[in-house]
């Protein structure tokens, strides 16, 4: 279970490497309300960026929905990976890519979003 855990934290951190470029935390903050505004390179990377996101909660969901998390450390994960269906480019992100990732996991994303709109 350890090892999982140290695999989801390699993984976000990952994701949290690109924050370290101003010019792209820009983006994503631009992208997370409103896509439109982003040049063709700009919108890739974001797209990138959030398949990275998704890919490592949908590791997390299925690790836990195996038994190889513990429902404490899921909670946590799973908080913070939320986030990103709180807002509008998230939303959009997983609705239009949903289909790259396992039933399941699209079943609870799906769920989720439920219960925000």
């Amino acid at each position: 279970m350890v090892a999982n855990h140290q695999a989801l934290i390699a993984m976000d951190q990952n994701t949290n490497g690109w924050f370290r470029d101003p010019e792209f935390a820009a983006t994503y903050e631009i992208a997370m309300e409103d896509t439109s505004e982003l040049s063709p390179v700009q919108l890739k990377q974001y797209h990138i960026f959030l398949a990275d996101k998704f890919n490592a909660w949908e590791f997390a969901f299925l690790t836990h929905d195996t038994g190889m998390m513990e429902d404490n450390i899921w909670e946590g994960w799973d908080a913070h990976y939320r986030s990103l269906l709180e807002r509008p480019g998230g939303r959009r992100y997983w609705t239009q890519g949903k289909g790259g990732f396992s039933p399941p996991f699209g079943s609870y994303l799906d769920s989720i979003l439920a219960d925000i709109e």
